[in-house]
């Protein structure tokens, strides 16, 4: 704040730092947060100006006891980095330089100057400032129902994607050669990560039958080279989705999570909520990334992209659900760190996580994100992984650099 004797200097004073800024440094002024105004009209860091007997003194507001919250809230918000995740009904406002959400039994204060995403699961009010909010912060909020299906997001509006980049995605997908051969990029990567995923509990276990299984998922993937028609790709990946679907009893040998068979809409089991959980916080993790680029989520190559608004994610989402979703549901059974009676809830004809058994996933998910694994003799998190699988689109798109997917390989 700089104190001035009237507005025609304090305009002549905030061109010239401007000017500055802007040849010296290459820095642009917030006009949002840049005003000139009388002292005694607004309230600044807490304070307020009073003139008295031609002295201008600050008298600071006083303010009721503010609550820091720096952990997980399991009765009403989680926070992860720089996305929050709220499972409880309530409230969301602003307030003052921060978000508001309130809940029965909390208020919890989001600050928006490190917040990318706010994923919602429940029932929230929303203020009519709260989405001017969002705009000013470049903050996305993505919506879920009942049952965690996707609904929709906010996308702020200064979120501008590249003509260049959709044109050449668009020529991608109308080119049938091109879009079979991206297509089957995707699934090679996703199949590598699910053998290295059958290899790694095969160690354990020297089961015949799992060597049965990545023996064929290998001719699989041969097979799936040398498809000629998208259609033909994809009934190929169905067969291969099933092989994989059938090591899951033998992985987790659990008859609590006994794998029958895939339902989506709705869950039938504990293993297919639990699968069909992590896979919609996968898709809404990798559209993060994508919304930070110039891509344009809406065209994908497996993937139909009439469908939905989102579709890119879903394709980048089937090189990295193996080694990500697969693993967690494996390790959180395996471990018993999730519990069939305990974690799960039925609805209408559904099963689905429960409040508590979202916390557990959403955290584990989190710590897998950000462990760290050697890859060429570097270090990398799987969030890292993640990001980069988007910008190896993007640099495919935008130089014509040969796409490769990412395969771990043990």
């Amino acid at each position: 704040y700089i104190f001035i004797t009237n507005k025609d200097e304090g305009v002549t004073l905030i061109n010239n730092i401007s000017r500055c800024l802007k040849d010296k440094y290459k820095l642009e002024i917030n006009q949002n947060k840049t005003s000139i105004t009388h002292f005694s009209t607004k309230q600044m860091l807490g304070y307020n100006f009073i003139k008295e007997d031609n002295i201008v003194k600050a008298k600071k507001n006083k303010q009721e006891t503010k609550v820091k919250y720096n952990y997980w809230h399991k009765s009403a918000i989680m926070k992860e980095d720089n996305e929050y995740h709220i499972i409880n009904d309530g409230i969301l406002t602003k307030k003052d330089y921060s978000i508001l959400f309130e809940s029965e039994n909390q208020k919890v204060e989001i600050p928006t100057e490190v917040t990318e995403h706010i994923n919602i699961y429940s029932q929230i009010i929303f203020s009519s400032n709260f989405f001017n909010t969002l705009n000013q912060n470049n903050i996305k909020v993505s919506l879920f129902d009942q049952y965690d299906h996707y609904i929709g997001s906010f996308i702020p509006i200064n979120h501008h994607k590249s003509a260049s980049i959709l044109i050449k995605q668009v020529e991608n997908y109308i080119n049938k050669s091109k879009r079979l051969e991206l297509a089957k990029k995707i699934i090679d990567g996703g199949t590598t990560n699910i053998i290295t995923n059958l290899k790694y509990y095969n160690k354990r276990n020297d089961d015949i039958q799992l060597d049965n299984i990545i023996d064929d998922l290998k001719i699989c993937k041969q097979e799936m080279k040398t498809a000629n028609t998208l259609e033909i790709l994809l009934l190929q990946e169905a067969r291969m989705r099933e092989l994989y679907y059938s090591s899951y009893n033998i992985i987790l040998n659990n008859p609590e999570f006994k794998f029958t068979k895939r339902t989506r809409r709705p869950p039938k089991d504990a293993l297919n909520a639990m699968i069909s959980f992590g896979n919609t916080l996968i898709y809404q993790k990798i559209a993060n990334e994508i919304y930070k680029t110039k891509l344009d989520i809406r065209i994908s190559y497996l993937h139909s992209a009439t469908r939905r608004y989102e579709n890119l994610n879903l394709d980048i989402s089937e090189i990295l659900k193996p080694i990500l979703v697969d693993k967690i549901i494996f390790s959180l059974i395996n471990k018993r760190i999730i519990d069939v009676k305990v974690h799960f809830e039925k609805i209408n004809n559904g099963v689905y996580l429960n409040k508590e058994g979202k916390y557990i996933f959403i955290d584990q998910l989190n710590k897998k994100l950000n462990s760290i694994i050697t890859i060429n003799n570097k270090k990398i998190s799987y969030q890292e992984i993640l990001r980069l699988e988007v910008l190896k689109l993007l640099r495919y798109f935008k130089y014509n650099e040969e796409y490769e997917p990412f395969k771990y390989r043990m």
